[in-house]
Parts: C-alpha cells; structure tokens; sequence
C-alpha cells in the first residue's frame, strides 16, 4: 500500500513547486551573462546544444562552459537560480 499525503500538503507541495519553477525560469530568462541568440559570440554560428561542461559554483550559481565546434572559441556562461 503506498503512503499519501493529506490533500492539503500535497496542495502545498504543488503550490510551491510550480512557484520555484517559474522564478528559475524568470531568473534564466533576465540573466545577461546568457546569450539570448544562441550562436558562438566570436563567429555567430550556432552554439552547441548542450555546454561542454557545467559546475556548480555555490549560491545558486552554475557556470556553464561552451566550446564553439566551427572556430575553437570558448566561453563561460552563468546561470543564477533561486535559492
């Protein structure tokens, strides 16, 4: 038999769920360290999908680093979520 909730909590848990997605989403989309055209700032073609790597750097900080396949640029990109 699984273990619930009371329907209250579980409204709450939603509640605040779907409140913290959002404002990860708001802080993402209003951060300017993020390229909004998604292509390479030195050749401006398109980036890669997915960053070389990432790491968390503390204080809802996470740095994302890209490499362009067409020219060998680098750069970092940083990404700020709610705490």
């Amino acid at each position: 038999m699984a273990q619930t909730c009371p329907l209250d909590i579980a409204r709450n848990i939603e509640r605040r769920w779907q409140s913290r997605s959002r404002a990860t989403i708001a802080a993402v989309l209003k951060n300017p360290d993020i390229a909004d055209s998604g292509l390479c700032p030195d050749c401006n073609r398109p980036a890669p999908i997915a960053p070389l790597s990432s790491e968390y750097r503390g204080e809802g900080a996470i740095h994302h680093h890209w490499l362009c396949r067409a020219c060998g640029h680098q750069w970092i990109t940083v990404v700020r979520v709610p705490m």
